[in-house]
């Protein structure tokens, strides 16, 4: 009697594997489990509910961690919950888009927006260091509105979208990483 064959084995060490990364670096978990599910043959938009599920509980997981080293949890769950309710209203409309889209021009899609994301972060490292001039609001609310189009449209990748817009916005990567975690659980 087989418990799990070994696709459904690989499926569930690549979830456990890109949650571990996902709490510890804050991006990959829907990249890694996109390209282990493609791998294995498995058609990536039928399981997109499953993979939302699972990321909400790792992003809960990951809020909880990261806030205890916040030294402003309440601003970061209100400016999470203003990315959080920009990024829903974004996100159902771009999602008519994603659902129409071949799973290889999402993958495509995804390493696009991994490669500028690096991109960006390498080019303007630590030049916002006057984190009192910050308007939190709409940093937050662009970052909402594009990560909902992003998530909507391509189905990942979120993460690392959210920290661009709010390191460029002056924030930390950290209070960034935080606030992205409350948002993606809320």
């Amino acid at each position: 009697m087989n418990f799990l064959n070994i696709n459904e084995l690989i499926i569930l060490l690549s979830g456990v594997l890109a949650s571990i990364m996902y709490v510890w670096l804050g991006v990959g978990y829907a990249l890694s489990v996109m390209l282990v599910l493609a791998i294995v043959g498995i058609n990536v938009t039928s399981l997109l509910p499953e993979m939302l599920l699972s990321q909400f509980i790792v992003s809960l997981i990951g809020s909880f961690i990261r806030g205890r080293l916040s030294s402003n949890v309440r601003a970061s769950i209100k400016n999470g919950g203003i990315i959080a309710i920009s990024a829903y209203a974004s996100f159902t409309s771009a999602m008519f888009l994603g659902i129409k889209l071949r799973d290889d021009v999402r993958l495509l899609a995804l390493a696009g927006v991994l490669m500028a994301a690096s991109v960006v972060l390498i080019m303007i490292r630590d030049k916002h260091n006057n984190r009192g001039n910050i308007n939190h609001f709409k940093v937050s609310l662009v970052t909402g509105v594009v990560a909902g189009v992003v998530k909507g449209v391509i189905g990942a990748a979120v993460t690392p979208v959210m920290l661009i817009i709010q390191k460029v916005g002056g924030l930390s990567i950290d209070e960034g990483l935080l606030r992205s975690l409350l948002a993606e659980s809320v």
